[in-house]
């Protein structure tokens, strides 16, 4: 069996002092600073809120039928921009 026997460290001289201004940040620190910055969240664009835009668009266009996959995809195209 084999025992550990701790060592005293050695005394501190101006040789072995480490000037905290010189000191590496830790990959953690900056990892902390850097998820503690204001996030943007966007928020998915809904089936609804396609569907209320595709309505104004038929509504704007006279009510026509026929143009119902252009519409949606209007709709769609609009309201991913405008984010």
């Amino acid at each position: 069996m084999s025992t550990n026997i701790a060592t005293p460290s050695a005394p501190l001289t101006e040789e072995n002092k480490v000037d905290p201004t010189q000191r590496k940040r830790s990959k953690s620190t900056a990892a902390n600073q850097q998820s503690s910055a204001v996030m943007k969240v966007v928020q998915p664009t809904t089936d609804d809120q396609i569907r209320d835009r595709d309505y104004q668009l038929y509504i704007e266009r006279g009510a026509r039928d026929g143009h119902e996959l252009q519409d949606w995809l209007d709709a769609e195209f609009e309201l991913l921009a405008n984010r």
